[in-house]
């Protein structure tokens, strides 16, 4: 005999996946989905990845490791991509 599966709705699926994995996955896959579909630029992922790291920088509660965290994801595309080019050339 053949049982057929539970059918939940995607709020049901989303709302059990939220709290498995907990709720600071979801902004993340927001700016991510774009990145997906669209054809996006190296610049374009980079910035995305700037706002998330900001994102996690305002939930510290430590002032200077703050500051810290928002002086390292400030770092402009252009200073980004001529040290990471810097950093490939063999020495």
């Amino acid at each position: 005999m053949k049982t057929v599966p539970d059918r939940q709705t995607a709020a049901a699926r989303l709302s059990v996946w939220t709290s498995l994995t907990g709720s600071s996955v979801l902004p993340l896959l927001a700016m991510l989905a774009p990145l997906f579909f669209s054809g996006c630029t190296a610049q374009r992922a980079y910035e995305t990845g700037q706002a998330w790291q900001r994102n996690q920088c305002d939930r510290m509660v430590d002032f200077e490791e703050r500051r810290r965290c928002l002086e390292a994801a400030d770092v402009p595309y252009d200073s980004y991509r001529r040290q990471t080019e810097e950093d490939s050339k063999p020495k």
